[in-house]
């Protein structure tokens, strides 16, 4: 899958979206609590969110091309690529299967994990090298997504990030694979 096939994907979960307010609906009926860091007002609170996040996932594709870009030019191909393999798997499901009221939750799953793990993989980097390939801070963003998202299930998302990123080291390409599986059925 290319970062257009994975726009593409993206722009049609939007695009169901913005149809039948799927998720506009659920977190009308499920309000969440956010991270005292985030700020926002209860007017039209989860119009914002479903806003906010429609914008967070349209970004992902351009993280993972800016990560690859970055990686060429430092020479990290070798400790990149393996993880961008990892992201574009996340979002090459078969969405024939899924309902189109998952549609948005299943890429902003994928654009919540892709945005974690450039940004441990960032920190790993920094930590051996000295250089960051990315220098934006997704800090409060990914708070807030992981409130939208909820505490069971985002943290299911952090253990694989967890995983993943014990295996930087060794057998990532393991590790990858079975949970890409792990994600695919938490998605189904």
């Amino acid at each position: 899958m290319s970062v257009l096939e994975i726009r593409a994907l993206i722009d049609r979960a939007i695009s169901i979206e913005k149809k039948h307010k799927y998720f506009l609906t659920f977190l009308e009926q499920n309000p969440r609590e956010l991270h005292s860091s985030i700020q926002t007002s209860t007017i039209d609170k989860p119009f914002k969110l479903v806003s906010f996040v429609m914008t967070y996932t349209r970004h992902a594709p351009e993280l993972i091309q800016r990560t690859v870009d970055n990686s060429k030019h430092y020479g990290f191909e070798t400790y990149v690529d393996p993880v961008i393999s990892l992201i574009i798997a996340l979002f090459d499901t078969d969405n024939s299967d899924i309902k189109d009221d998952d549609q948005l939750l299943i890429v902003v799953s994928s654009a919540y994990l892709t945005y974690r793990f450039v940004e441990e993989l960032n920190d790993w980097l920094y930590g051996e090298f000295g250089k960051k390939l990315i220098t934006s801070d997704f800090t409060d963003a990914n708070l807030l997504i992981y409130a939208i998202l909820g505490d069971t299930y985002a943290y299911r998302l952090e253990q694989m990030i967890t995983q993943v990123c014990e295996g930087f080291n060794a057998e990532r390409d393991q590790v990858a694979d079975e949970l890409i599986k792990k994600f695919h059925q938490l998605s189904n």
